[in-house]
This record gives C-alpha cells, sequence and structure tokens, in this order.
C-alpha cells in the first residue's frame, strides 16, 4: 500500500503545492520528504507482517493444551487459565507481543505522520482514505494485543481457539482473545440505556415458562422488563413425528463405529424419504465425511445432496435446498437456528448431536473457579 502511494508520487506529481508561488527547491524538499516517509512506512509495514505472522504460527503451539480426546472436532477452545499462562508457549507469545507492540506503535506514527503530510497536496484523497483504513487496522490490533497482555480487565477471560487440522487446504486461523465474563454489562452500557425500548424474542427464551436464566446473561436481571410467552399455532402432535435411533454406538465408546453407523442410517433415511433431508451436524469434519459417502448413494438413486462446505455460502446453500423438492442438505452451526423451510421443501431433519455447549468450555471453567476463589 504504501508503494502504491509511493508511485503516485512519481506518476501524478503529487507533491506540487496548490500555491501557485511554490519554488522548484520547495517542490523537490517536499517530494523527497514524501519518499522518505514512505519508505519508511514500507520498512515497518513489511517488519510488522513478519511480525504477524511469526505471533500468528506461535498460537498454534497453544494447541499442546488441547484435551486428548477432541471426539473428532478440528477445532480446540483453550482456556487460558494460570497455568496455561505461565507455560512456556504462552511467554514466547507475550515476548512476541511486546515487539509487535513496539513495531506496531512506530508505524502508527509513520502512517500518521504520511497522512498528515499529504493534506498540503492535490489529488490524494482515495490515498488518505486507505491509509486510515490501515491505521484503523493496526489500532485494533495494538487494543487487541494490549488486554490480552499488557493491560488485562477483571471483567474478561482468555482464550484460544486452534486449528487441529494438520492437512487441510483452507485452515482455519488461530485465535487468542480477551472475552467478557458476562455480556450483560455491555449490553446495558452499550444498547439499553441508550434506547428508549429493546424487544427480545425468540422460541427459546424461556425454560420451564421462566425467563429469568435469560434475563441474567443479558443484563436484564435489574432492568424492567414485561414478557409475554405466546403457544405456537403449529400442531406439533399431528404433524410431526421424533424418532430416537437406540441402535448406534455412542461415539464417546466408539468413535469411528459410530461414524460408520450414521453413514448407514443417513443412507436409510434419505433413500426411503426420497431425499428433501435436512442433516445438522455439530462439526464439519464429521460432515464431510458422511456427506462423502451418502452423496455417492443416493446418486445410484437418482436423488441429490449438497453440502455446506466452506465454498458455499449459507445463504447459497440455503436457495439451493429450497429451490428443489427432492435435494438434501449437509449443514453445521449456521442452520441450527433461524432456518425456515417452508411447504414440502423438508421432510424430516437429522440431528446426530444435540449442540450443547460443553459444560468444559473456556467460559464455564472461568466461572467456576472465580466462584471457587471467590
Amino acid at each position: 500500500m504504501f508503494a502504491r502511494v509511493q508511485k503516485n508520487i512519481n506518476e501524478q506529481n503529487l507533491c506540487a503545492k496548490e500555491e501557485a508561488d511554490m519554488s522548484e527547491t520547495a517542490e523537490r524538499e517536499g517530494k523527497n520528504a514524501m519518499f522518505g516517509i514512505c519508505q519508511r512506512c514500507i520498512s515497518l509495514g513489511s517488519d510488522f507482517a513478519d511480525k504477524c505472522e511469526l505471533f500468528a504460527n506461535n498460537t498454534a503451539n497453544l494447541g499442546n493444551f488441547a484435551e486428548k480426546k477432541n471426539n473428532g472436532y478440528n477445532i480446540a477452545d483453550i482456556w487460558i487459565n494460570t497455568s496455561v499462562a505461565e507455560s512456556k508457549e504462552f511467554n514466547e507469545l507475550y515476548v512476541i507481543a511486546k515487539d509487535l507492540t513496539a513495531c506496531a506503535e512506530d508505524l502508527l506514527t509513520s502512517a500518521n505522520n504520511l497522512i498528515a503530510y499529504m493534506d498540503s497536496y492535490k489529488s490524494t484523497e482515495v490515498s488518505q482514505i486507505e491509509l486510515g483504513t490501515f491505521v484503523f487496522d493496526v489500532k485494533e490490533v495494538l487494543d487487541a494485543i494490549d488486554a490480552i497482555f499488557f493491560n488485562r480487565s477483571d471483567a474478561d477471560f482468555l482464550m484460544a481457539r486452534i486449528n487441529l487440522e494438520d492437512n487441510c487446504n483452507k485452515p482455519l486461523p488461530n485465535i487468542i482473545s480477551a472475552q467478557p465474563l458476562n455480556v450483560g454489562q455491555n449490553l446495558n452500557s452499550g444498547i439499553y440505556s441508550n434506547s428508549k425500548s429493546v424487544v427480545l424474542t425468540s422460541a427459546t427464551l424461556a425454560i420451564a415458562d421462566s425467563f429469568n436464566v435469560f434475563k441474567n446473561s443479558v443484563g436484564l436481571s435489574e432492568t424492567e422488563t414485561k414478557t409475554i410467552q405466546l403457544k405456537s399455532h403449529f400442531n406439533y402432535q399431528k404433524n410431526m413425528k421424533v424418532y430416537v435411533a437406540n441402535d448406534i454406538t455412542a461415539p464417546n465408546v466408539n468413535a469411528q463405529t459410530y461414524l460408520e453407523q450414521l453413514k448407514e442410517f443417513l443412507n436409510d433415511v434419505h433413500i426411503g424419504a426420497g431425499g428433501s433431508i435436512l442433516n445438522l451436524f455439530t462439526n464439519k469434519r464429521e460432515m464431510n465425511q458422511c456427506f462423502n459417502h451418502v452423496s455417492v448413494e443416493l446418486q445410484r438413486c437418482g436423488l441429490r445432496a449438497i453440502s455446506q462446505k466452506t465454498n458455499k455460502s449459507p445463504k447459497a446453500a440455503r436457495d439451493e435446498f429450497l429451490a428443489d423438492k427432492t435435494l438434501s442438505l449437509f449443514a453445521t452451526k449456521s442452520f441450527w437456528e433461524g432456518f425456515d423451510a417452508p411447504g414440502n421443501t423438508l421432510r424430516g431433519v437429522v440431528i446426530t448431536r444435540l449442540p450443547f455447549a460443553r459444560p468444559n468450555d473456556a467460559l464455564s471453567r472461568e466461572r467456576e473457579a472465580r466462584e471457587n476463589s471467590a
């Protein structure tokens, strides 16, 4: 980007002053100064990119703290407790974060100087906007590093999401983050206090006809609220049946046997129903393995299935599924909630595993640790 700015200076003579009485010497000095700032930004930008890559690569080492049994999941959420925070892996990230912070601060100073310097020259608006966006992105990186390593808030906890898939064409990025322990305070300050009224509606807000759990989780326990619960007009008893397969091996007993039995079960369901089945999975690896097997069997019966893969957006998969009354869809998280298939485009839903959050996820562990130490 800085190289493009420098190229524009050379091609468009951007250093020509708007004042008519500018001398050739002043113009040449201004052009040289602009080139000098650009060169420093290019050098710092390259150094910043290298340090970001080093940080990202070392973040993967936090995967050493993933549980031994990951049950086929290719993503691991790591709770960064005191033990992890004092580990060699995290300390290496801390050292890199210090270097990255120093580099980013120098880069921001030079980039802001360049933006300010460009105010005096013609035809620089587009480049200034581009540089401004870059400065904003670098500031976000700085703020995140600061919140994770140097000025951690007691209201936050640390976690990392690590990709455990070694041989993956499009690996998911490794992420380390500081997250709020309770979002209620943020919602109160960011939404409720600035709004005359807020309406929250869903089919799953109440538990045993009570909204208390939901109100506590979103910061409404101390706020005056009105609640209403309406019964569904859909006759579940008349229009649907629920079957629970009791002859499939549990995945925690034998994962491979479970997967093979699940594939055969899906074959029978799809062929028996004549397609138009929505298959919901809790992880992509299991979804892809089942899809690769079942789709071949369906083709032999004149049926077709699609999968919500990384190169297909949820909307594209949804539209294709709704347009074909015999098409089956293999999908993950995006289709667990808020998906509607009206009419006879959907004959059945197969839920391979219930999508409950694990009781040992990072947030639950942090809350339990704080309660025990209180």
